[in-house]
């Protein structure tokens, strides 16, 4: 079975690291400093970074990866297009997230990154999961896979 996230975007760094401590790893959804970047890397927390998918972006992967965090890239807007991922070179480290679902995987199979964040992806109405999607979902990416 895949790791579990647990999503924050508390402002205190020593809150994330409390959480972080009950769920094994967190996943913040907030701009942070390079000193909170440190905090959470001396924590020894697994630790996924939201990164925009922008130009500003790409400046701020570069922070995360020094952390030893891992990045996930996602959508400014509506959902995350291909065209938003130009500002990366390289996302073999990283996640990517932002409206991406049944309709759309596919087009981001192939991109290279190590994982794909589909959580509004995976609902009917906002925090209601469908079984149909998720499984959808699972096949979509065996396909893609190879397997």
């Amino acid at each position: 079975m895949g790791e579990f996230f647990y999503v924050v975007d508390y402002e205190s760094v020593d809150s994330i690291i409390n959480v972080g401590r009950i769920s094994g790893a967190v996943q913040v959804h907030r701009h942070m400093s390079e000193h909170e970047m440190r905090r959470l890397e001396d924590s020894g927390l697994k630790v996924i970074a939201r990164v925009p998918a922008s130009a500003e972006g790409a400046e701020y992967i570069e922070l995360v990866r020094r952390h030893n965090l891992t990045p996930l890239v996602h959508s400014t807007g509506d959902g995350l297009g291909t065209a938003d991922l130009r500002f990366f070179d390289d996302l073999s480290d990283s996640g990517i997230a932002g409206g991406i679902g049944v309709e759309n995987l596919r087009k981001f199979l192939g991109i290279g990154a190590r994982f794909v964040d589909v959580s509004r992806g995976s609902e009917d109405a906002p925090g209601v999961k469908s079984q149909w999607r998720i499984m959808r979902l699972l096949q979509l990416v065996k396909e893609g896979a190879g397997d």
